[in-house]
């Protein structure tokens, strides 16, 4: 069941929230969480790097021109599949063991204006990984709430609810007064 709805600090609480631009740190929490796939969308990645620089190198129309194209091309579908089996191996996971799981809403059109994080962001494919989330949530029954882009997810203590207002971008570590 897909639910967007503003989600007070009670529930807040009560919830995991998913921050969708940290996924990698989830799947380090736990080891039953499957591993990204880094080394395999890598390699293929410079495989397509070469493809792409021999693809150029041939005149268009020419037998070896569709030769090189195909082979292109099965190389883009082998990274796609690599990553939507790990999206749904994750969505299964997740849905699997919450009744509820909360995510966050980014400004993925503004994240993806930074030129040095642009390619890294549309690789991940965040929108992706939701569809196939919303999915899974409907087969398991899990409710998946969107929190809001800014909600204080970070500034906020799981323990007590208090909201750090002048928290900065140098602390790493949040520590709030009752102890937590």
């Amino acid at each position: 069941m897909f639910v967007e709805t503003k989600i007070n600090y009670f529930l807040a609480n009560l919830l995991t929230i998913i921050p969708i631009a940290i996924i990698r740190m989830i799947t380090g929490i736990q080891e039953t969480f499957p591993k990204l796939p880094n080394n395999q969308t890598k390699a293929i990645t410079n495989k397509i790097d070469k493809a792409n620089k021999n693809l150029s190198r041939k005149q268009c129309g020419s037998n070896r021109y569709e030769k090189q194209r195909k082979k292109l091309n099965r190389l883009y579908t082998q990274r796609t599949n690599i990553s939507n089996h790990f999206f749904w191996h994750l969505a299964n996971k997740l849905c699997c063991n919450n009744q509820a799981i909360v995510v966050e809403d980014l400004n993925v059109k503004g994240m993806v204006k930074n030129r040095k994080l642009s390619k890294a962001i549309y690789r991940v494919s965040w929108s992706s990984f939701l569809v196939k989330l919303k999915q899974k949530a409907v087969e398991y029954e899990t409710q998946v709430h969107v929190v809001g882009k800014f909600f204080p997810s970070s500034k906020t203590c799981s323990n007590c609810g208090q909201i750090k207002t002048d928290l900065k971008l140098s602390d790493r570590v949040y520590k709030c007064d009752c102890g937590f």
